[in-house]
């Protein structure tokens, strides 16, 4: 596969300025979405289905990415037709900047608060570029059609957001294991594990990569058919937990959905059940039209779930426009290997700035802290690079897993 680079100051050039419009976001994300009317292009390949991604578990990723880059979107599309391929691809070099920003805004920001980007002319979209890479490229002499990888300036896109007073997270969550629930309305009849459950189909047939949450569907083999749905309905803890360690994750999601007949809603319960915290719920529903099939209906409502655990996982660990705290943290040690891999755990907190030793004793070192992060997300920050976690007066108190066993013997 062919991959052509440009870095952000010769994409910049490529353009012909005096031809782009500086236009508003939304139009030019819309034009950079729009598939275009035009003559086919010779061997077009059609592409194929996506296979299931497998975690390392064994589950099926049906949602968000464990490694990625925030302030990249990769294998934006881009189709374009105009008077010349050399301004075909102009544009759609234009159109597919700002649809990539668009894609690494809906990553950081909540939903709700995406109404309230401002807007941003194309121009300076491509002054927020880094770079950006071009791959499976098409063209006729009127068409242009490729794949566009782009990479933002991480300060810039946070001075966009803090610049409209808009919070937003870098925090990726430990993984979770979900659990779809198929409820029959009609019937008053629930399944999981046993016999055919259209729901986790509509989850087994859907990726999204986008999110900050990764999700695991199991496979629901012999091994979690142990778990029965009188724990789940009781949200054993315990058992939930060994489920959750047998794919690696940090928690378990419980999608209850109860379709009760055509045309009505399906009403979905979200049940997050994150190691010790107390179980959280979000109830949902998503709309149906008119002959639309079984499968579309709960396609949909599986999309409407990886978007909901995505939303309720930026209002915690969102940050919000405010100056960077600088805290005290106390790291109980055993030995130095403690202090290298806390060091590195501490330095891989999204928004950490600074990791500055003060002192450091045989079993003890203390270090202080500059985080860019809201105060109140920094406990969560540090639980999902691994870390233990209390605040006592003031000063943080840290340690690894082991390190705080072997402190409480």
């Amino acid at each position: 596969m062919k991959v052509l680079r440009f870095a952000a100051r010769l994409g910049a050039n490529i353009l012909d300025q005096t031809r782009i419009a500086r236009r508003p976001l939304g139009i030019a994300l819309a034009a950079a979405l729009a598939l275009c009317v035009a003559p086919a292009l010779a061997q077009t390949p059609v592409p194929a289905a996506p296979a299931p991604v497998l975690t390392t578990g064994g589950g099926i990723a049906v949602g968000g990415e464990s490694h990625v880059n925030l302030f990249e979107a990769r294998a934006v599309p881009v189709d374009v037709t105009a008077a010349s391929v050399v301004e075909a691809r102009d544009r759609a070099f234009t159109d597919g900047r700002v649809a990539a920003l668009h894609v690494v805004l809906e990553r950081l920001v909540a939903r709700g608060d995406l109404d309230r980007l401002p807007q941003i002319s194309a121009s300076d979209v491509i002054d927020m570029v880094q770079e950006f890479s071009v791959a499976n490229e098409r063209t006729s002499n009127v068409r242009y059609l490729a794949d566009l990888t782009v990479r933002f300036n991480p300060e810039a896109v946070r001075r966009l957001l803090r610049g409209a007073h808009i919070a937003f997270s870098e925090s990726i969550s430990r993984p979770l294991v979900v659990l779809p629930v198929y409820v029959d309305g009609a019937r008053g009849t629930a399944v999981l594990w046993d016999g055919f459950n259209p729901w986790r189909e509509a989850f087994a047939h859907l990726q999204n990569a986008n999110g900050l949450v990764p999700l695991i569907l199991p496979v629901g083999d012999a091994q979690d058919a142990r778990l029965k749905m009188e724990q789940v309905n009781a949200r054993d803890a315990a058992a939930l937990g060994a489920l959750a360690v047998r794919y690696g994750a940090g928690g378990v999601v419980i999608a209850k959905a109860t379709v009760n007949g055509s045309g009505d809603p399906v009403q979905i319960v979200l049940t997050e059940v994150r190691g010790l915290a107390s179980a959280t719920d979000t109830v949902m529903s998503t709309p149906t039209t008119a002959g639309q099939s079984r499968e579309d209906m709960l396609a949909a409502a599986a999309g409407a779930v990886i978007d909901g655990v995505s939303d309720n996982w930026k209002r915690q660990s969102r940050v919000s426009a405010r100056d960077s705290v600088v805290v005290t943290a106390l790291v109980s040690l055993t030995d130095l290997k403690d202090w290298v891999q806390t060091k590195e755990a501490l330095r891989n907190v999204p928004m950490m700035e600074k990791v500055e030793l003060q002192a450091m004793t045989r079993d003890r070192a203390q270090v202080t802290l500059r985080y860019g992060g809201d105060p109140s997300t920094l406990g969560l920050a540090l639980a999902q690079q691994g870390l233990v976690a209390t605040q006592q007066g003031g000063v943080w108190m840290l340690s690894l897993p082991r390190a705080a066993a072997a402190a409480s013997q």
